[in-house]
């Protein structure tokens, strides 16, 4: 999971939820045709650099689909709100049983909306995803539970996003080395900022498993 920083919706969509809302007309999202809701699919992309919500796997316009955070049945106010719409991993074609097809409509206890969410987990060797275990204070610890039940929900250690996890871990094994000197903490935390960057409009996938282990590189 990476934290999103949610943008402005594309205009057409403002202009067709004012124009409808103002007629009492078709207001409702099973209402929203394209190119309203294609602009809308395209903007969510663009604002993640084209990685999962929630598992931080790469996504197309035909690899995905519009997740609504808190689901429309209940907080349908909610179902035409852009602040409540994300794009998760799964299409018409292909539903996979891991994110916001393995979701439904259950609330999420931590979300990619959260500040720096990604540090309520870690990644193991083997590609498994788990509650971060840090010296947490007493009044947090509710949070590796927050941690668990989001990993549950998502199914986010299904065998399919572990093996993706598993090739970046030896990806970073066989190219990176820990940092031991100042110098070479300085040449691997250049890297580490190149490569959680934007690079052309994406970010690199599993940008999740990327970032904790580069940062445990740097210790």
């Amino acid at each position: 999971m990476k934290q999103i920083r949610k943008q402005q919706p594309p205009n057409n969509f403002t202009e067709w939820k004012a124009k409808t809302k103002a007629e009492k007309t078709n207001y409702s999202y099973d209402n929203l045709q394209n190119p309203e809701k294609r602009n809308i699919h395209e903007s969510l992309l663009q604002e993640q650099g084209y990685i999962c919500c929630y598992c931080c796997g790469r996504i197309t316009l035909e690899r995905s689909h519009i997740e609504h955070l808190k689901a429309q049945v209940d907080y349908p106010e909610l179902a035409l709100d852009y602040q409540n719409m994300l794009a998760s991993c799964g299409s018409v074609k292909r539903f996979p049983e891991y994110c916001g097809n393995h979701k439904g409509d259950r609330e999420l206890p931590i979300t990619p909306l959260q500040y720096r969410c990604e540090e309520y987990f870690e990644f193991l060797k083997d590609g498994r995803i788990r509650s971060r275990k840090t010296n947490l204070k007493q009044e947090e610890e509710t949070e590796k539970t927050e941690a668990e039940k989001t990993i549950e929900i998502l199914n986010l250690n299904h065998p399919e996003i572990q093996d993706g996890r598993v090739e970046v871990f030896e990806w970073i094994k066989e190219n990176f080395k820990r940092a031991k000197s100042a110098k070479e903490k300085q040449t691997l935390a250049k890297k580490y900022e190149k490569y959680l960057q934007l690079n052309n409009g994406r970010y690199r996938e599993n940008w999740d498993v990327v970032n904790f282990h580069l940062k445990r590189y740097l210790r």
